[in-house]
C-alpha cells in the first residue's frame, strides 16, 4: 500500500471515530406522527361558535375538519353550521350521515327533518318528523313538530289537483223582499204602484264547483263557478238568479305568505230578464305573523253594467282580517276584521260609502265536526237619485244612512270517509235605515253537502 492509501485510510478512521460508532447502525429518520383529531372537541368548538352567533366561524371549522365525516357528533354540528349559513343541501348531507350512524338519537333526526323541510322535500321531512314524534320527546317539542306537520300537510295538499262540488238549499223569511234581496232594485222602478210592506218566504238553491290545479312548485290556477236561484212566494217580488265565474293565479311566497289574483264575472237576472253584469278584480294576500296569527288582506276593483237603463258603476273596496289561534288542540280560532267600499255611478248621481266590522270564532267539536259563529255590523251612507221615492211622498227622500247587522252560524261534519261533508248554516240579518222603505229583517237556514276530490 502506498503512502497515499495510508493517508486515506487514516482519514476515514478519524472520521468514523469522530462521528461515533452509531453511524454504522443508524436508520433513516422516521416521518412525523400525525396528531389524532378529537371529533368531540371539534364538534364542541363548532357548537360554541353557533351559540355565540358566529355561523361564519363555525362553517370554517366544519370545512377545515372534513376528514371527520362519519363521526355523528361532528356531522350533526357541521350540519347545523351549514344550515345556519344557508347551505341547505350540504346540511342535509351531514344530517343524513349522522342519522345513518346514530339512528336512535332524536335530536339528530329532528334537525335532519328541519333541514329537509327547509329544502322543501316535504315527503321526506314528514317521515322524519313523524319518527321523532313516535319517540318519547318532551311535550313542547311534540307541539312544535305537530305545527311543522300541519304546514307540511297543507303544502302537500296544495300541490295536488283538487276539486270541490257543493250543493245546498235554503228556506227563509223576509220582512221586506222588495228591498232585502238587493237595494239596487229600488233604483229602477221595479216596485208596483200599490206598494205595501208585506213579509215573504223564499226558497234558495245553489250549486258550486271549484277546482285548483298546480302550475309550478309555488303557483297554481284556481277556478270556481257558482249558480244561485232565489224564488219568492210573493208574486210582486222578482225571482233572482245569479251566476258567478271566478278564475286566477295563486302564489306561495316565503315564510308562509300566499297571494291570489282572481278575476270574477257575475251575471244577475230578474224574472229571467238580464239585470246586471259585473266584472271584479279581487287581489288577496295572506301574511303570517307569529306562529298562531295571520293577517288577510283583500282589495276590490269592480265595474258593473246595468242592462235596463244604460247605467254603469265602479266600486273600490278593501278589507283586512286578523286570525288568531287561541287553542291549537281544540282548533279554537278567533277572527276580526274591517271592510270599506265606495261606489260611484253615472257621474256621481249615485254614490254609496260603506264601512263595517266583524268578529267571529270557529272551533272543532266532537268527531271532526267544526262550528263557527260570526257577527257583522256595517254602516253605509248612500246619496242616490231615488226617483221611485216620488211615489211615496211620506218617505224621507234624502241621503240614506243605514246600519246592517248579521249573525251567522255554521256547522260542518264529514260523512264517514267518503269525501262528503254535510253542513248547515243559519243567518239573521237586520237593516235599520232613516228611510223606512229600505229596512228589512231576514232569516234563512241552509243545508247542503259538498264533495272534495
Amino acid at each position: 500500500m502506498g503512502r497515499l492509501g495510508m493517508i486515506k485510510r487514516t482519514g476515514l478512521c478519524a472520521l468514523y471515530l469522530a462521528l461515533g460508532p452509531g453511524l454504522a447502525t443508524a436508520e433513516p429518520p422516521s416521518q412525523p406522527t400525525k396528531v389524532e383529531i378529537n371529533p368531540d372537541r371539534v364538534a364542541l368548538e363548532i357548537r360554541r361558535e353557533l351559540d355565540a352567533d358566529r355561523p361564519g366561524q363555525a362553517l370554517t371549522l366544519a370545512r377545515t375538519h372534513k376528514e371527520l365525516a362519519g363521526y355523528p357528533i361532528y356531522d350533526f354540528e357541521a350540519g347545523r353550521a351549514y344550515l345556519r349559513s344557508g347551505d341547505i343541501d350540504e346540511a342535509v348531507v351531514h344530517f343524513d350521515r349522522a342519522v345513518m350512524v346514530a339512528p336512535d338519537v332524536p335530536r339528530y333526526r329532528l334537525e335532519y327533518a328541519r333541514a329537509l323541510f327547509a329544502a322543501e322535500d316535504h315527503e321526506a321531512s314528514q317521515r322524519q318528523f313523524q319518527r321523532v314524534l313516535d319517540t318519547d320527546v318532551p311535550e313542547p317539542v311534540a307541539q312544535n313538530i305537530r305545527r311543522f306537520l300541519e304546514v307540511i300537510d297543507a303544502r302537500l295538499a296544495s300541490r295536488r289537483p283538487e276539486t270541490r262540488l257543493e250543493v245546498a238549499a235554503a228556506a227563509g223569511y223576509d220582512s221586506n223582499p222588495l228591498s232585502a234581496a238587493d237595494d239596487e232594485f229600488l233604483l229602477f222602478g221595479v216596485f208596483p204602484q200599490t206598494f205595501e210592506r208585506e213579509s215573504d218566504t223564499f226558497l234558495d238553491t245553489r250549486a258550486q264547483l271549484e277546482h285548483r290545479r298546480p302550475r309550478t312548485r309555488s303557483s297554481s290556477y284556481h277556478y270556481r263557478g257558482e249558480v244561485e236561484h232565489r224564488r219568492h212566494s210573493d208574486v210582486s217580488a222578482a225571482d233572482q238568479t245569479q251566476a258567478r265565474l271566478r278564475g286566477g293565479l295563486s302564489f306561495e311566497g316565503a315564510q308562509g305568505r300566499s297571494y291570489r289574483l282572481p278575476v270574477e264575472v257575475q251575471h244577475t237576472r230578474l224574472d229571467g230578464e238580464t239585470f246586471r253584469t259585473r266584472v271584479a278584480f279581487l287581489p288577496q294576500a295572506v301574511l303570517p305573523g307569529a306562529p298562531d296569527r295571520q293577517l288577510r288582506l283583500q282589495g276590490q276593483l269592480a265595474y258593473a253594467d246595468y242592462d235596463n237603463d244604460d247605467r254603469d258603476a265602479v266600486t273600490l273596496g278593501a278589507s283586512a282580517t286578523s286570525l288568531h289561534v287561541l287553542n291549537p288542540d281544540s282548533g279554537l280560532l278567533l277572527y276580526t276584521g274591517l271592510a270599506a267600499s265606495y261606489e260611484d255611478a253615472d257621474a256621481d248621481a249615485f254614490t254609496t260609502t260603506r264601512a263595517g266590522a266583524f268578529v267571529g270564532a270557529q272551533r272543532d267539536l266532537f268527531q271532526d265536526a267544526t262550528a263557527s259563529v260570526t257577527l257583522t255590523a256595517s254602516h253605509e251612507r248612500a246619496r242616490e237619485a231615488r226617483a221611485i221615492l216620488g211615489l211615496f211622498p211620506e218617505e224621507d227622500n234624502t241621503a240614506e244612512r243605514a246600519t246592517t247587522f248579521e249573525l251567522r252560524g255554521a256547522l260542518a261534519h264529514p260523512l264517514w270517509d267518503s269525501g262528503f261533508t254535510g253542513f248547515a248554516e243559519g243567518a239573521l240579518r237586520e237593516k235599520r235605515s232613516n228611510i223606512d222603505l229600505f229596512e228589512f229583517t231576514q232569516r234563512e237556514i241552509f243545508a247542503g253537502v259538498r264533495y272534495d276530490y
